[in-house]
């Protein structure tokens, strides 16, 4: 018996569609969207707890990205690696929140986690951020991504196993 190809499991995929598929994409859908609202929040509350401890400089509403970037290189580094902290927690509970109210496998939270990614990204490009924090976060927050996937498809397996 030959294998299908990947095109033609897809053909048969998107062609035969039915209530079940139906559910379970639903299923999936609303736990991403949870999951990416959860990660958001998690690393919005962890930034306001960075900004309580590294406040931004004072006259933070320049008119140009030079201003800004000249202001935000007087802030200290402790203050980005805070940023970098709340970002890898929140892709990780988003992501790790996704898998457990999908049930489906580890994919939910690499999909938050990209969408969580794909949120920072155009955080940076309105407010300019070293390098070092641009080449940091993209490797890190896909780590946390993949290891939230992993725990929470762990620990799914583990209590259906019960």
């Amino acid at each position: 018996m030959a294998k299908a190809s990947v095109t033609d499991r897809l053909v048969a995929w998107f062609t035969v569609w039915d209530e079940d598929k139906t559910r379970s994409v639903l299923n999936i859908t609303l736990a991403v969207l949870t999951g990416l609202l959860f990660g958001m929040v998690l690393d919005t509350i962890l930034r306001q707890v960075g900004n309580y401890m590294f406040p931004p400089p004072p006259t933070f509403d320049m008119a140009t990205p030079e201003e800004i970037a000249k202001l935000l290189d007087t802030m200290p580094p402790d203050a980005y690696i805070i940023k970098i902290v709340s970002w890898a927690l929140g892709t990780f509970g988003g992501g790790y929140l996704a898998v457990r109210m999908a049930k489906v496998g580890a994919f939910p939270a690499w999909i938050t986690g990209v969408l969580l990614v794909a949120s920072y990204m155009i955080h940076m490009t309105f407010i300019p951020h070293p390098t070092w924090v641009v080449m940091i976060c993209l490797p890190l927050c896909a780590v946390s991504a993949f290891a939230a996937g992993l725990l929470g498809n762990y620990m799914q397996l583990r209590q259906t196993r019960r």
